[in-house]
């Protein structure tokens, strides 16, 4: 029976996909590439931003309710600009061209169209789970133990799986439909988390588990499952003294924050110096690699030595981020900038909420807030929405919320 629904389901997908208008198309190859690589993911957005700048359909770009998104995109150009980040300078463009591209796509898309290119992540999702059972059976991995799948880091690829699970229990708890196929999805993606060794994405899934349960107002399985977690919590406490903690695993969950001392003390430092402004865009990777030059007089990106430059900060390597999206977002942006993205995010959830008929318990709603607190609450200690696909799939979720409550909207 479950087959049978799948044929039949891909088989009104596609014919759907061939009727489209070549900017929805287009969007939606963009999706497929920004899932299978990092370097697919840049190559699309620019070649699409492109064909969208170059395109004969001249339809405008609502900026109207996007503003602060463009504001801070200029900012952190500007500022990366004066510090010669040149990091930061193409990250910034990289932003600016998918926030376009999908304020253009939001324009031409429905309900249909969104949930088309959530079928993608979902199809998607077990190939993934595929590639990183490979890499852990044949430690193919760049970190030892941590499969990535397709994505450049295993953090980014959780971040993929919480929104692959949003989108599952959205359509079973919402739509009530393919609850079969979008229960198997989703034990999948938990069994890909489990190889990727993290474990803060499970605390990030486990809230957005919780605010799509209270959001369904499905009470009685959230009173279960918060019942749940609190047990876990008080036994991880009270038996940590005979060894259960260790047993799950939980050490290593402390140890990953502790080993993040370093980086979060570098980054308050770099805060104190400049904070209201802050130094654009991958700021602190600038500041990492002008601190290894000024120490050890040379610097190279070696692969090979991946894992060993994350230790703790020590020794010549380039870091990213400062593994906290807050300290990430002041380093960067300073006040100034992150009050910029703050303001941005809210006002979009606040449109979202006031459109909708301040209706709390609407889907849409309830999916950005979950994908918001899965970011924040993984920000803990990392920053997923630098990597080049994560920040392309963030801008998504973001900006489709967005699609069935901008038709009232006038250009």
């Amino acid at each position: 029976m479950l087959s049978g629904d799948f044929v039949e389901f891909a088989k009104s997908y596609f014919k759907r996909i061939l009727n489209y208008d070549n900017e929805t198309k287009a969007c939606i190859l963009l999706m497929l590439l920004a899932l299978v690589n990092a370097v697919l993911c840049v190559l699309g957005v620019l070649c699409v931003a492109v064909y969208f700048l170059t395109s004969k359909n001249k339809q405008k770009v609502l900026v109207k309710n996007n503003i602060f998104g463009f504001l801070f995109a200029l900012f952190s150009f500007v500022l990366s600009a004066v510090y010669l980040n040149y990091f930061g300078i193409a990250a910034t463009l990289y932003f600016s061209a998918t926030l376009y591209i999908m304020l253009k796509f939001r324009q031409k898309a429905d309900l249909q169209k969104i949930n088309d290119i959530f079928s993608i992540l979902l199809l998607y999702s077990p190939f993934a789970v595929a590639v990183a059972l490979l890499q852990k059976v044949f430690d193919l991995s760049a970190i030892k133990g941590r499969s990535a799948s397709t994505f450049l880091n295993a953090n980014y690829y959780c971040i993929f799986i919480s929104f692959v699970i949003i989108i599952c229990l959205y359509r079973i708890l919402f739509e009530k439909k393919n609850i079969a196929f979008c229960s198997i999805i989703i034990f999948i993606n938990l069994f890909g988390m489990f190889l990727t060794a993290s474990k803060m994405p499970w605390l990030g899934i486990g809230v957005a588990v919780l605010i799509m349960l209270f959001g369904s107002k499905h009470y009685k399985t959230l009173g279960v499952f918060a019942t749940f977690a609190v047990v876990f919590a008080v036994l991880v406490y009270f038996l940590k003294d005979y060894g259960f903690a260790e047993k799950l695993g939980m050490n290593s969950f402390t140890k990953s924050i502790t080993d993040r001392y370093d980086y979060w003390n570098t980054a308050l430092k770099g805060i104190v110096e400049k904070p209201l402004f802050g130094r654009g865009m991958l700021g602190f990777l600038k500041n990492s690699i002008d601190e290894g030059l000024k120490n050890n007089g040379e610097f190279s990106f070696d692969f090979a030595n991946f894992e060993t430059s994350f230790d703790n900060l020590k020794g010549l390597g380039w870091h990213l981020h400062a593994h906290n999206i807050l300290l990430d977002c002041l380093y960067n942006y300073g006040i100034f900038g992150s009050l910029l993205l703050v303001i941005a995010v809210v006002k979009r959830l606040l449109e979202c909420f006031k459109n909708n008929g301040k209706k709390l318990f609407n889907p849409v709603f309830i999916i950005a807030i979950s994908g918001l607190a899965v970011l924040l609450v993984d920000g803990i200690a990392d920053c997923q929405i630098v990597g080049v696909q994560t920040m392309f799939l963030c801008v998504f979720l973001f900006s489709i919320t967005g699609v069935i409550l901008d038709k009232g909207e006038k250009e």
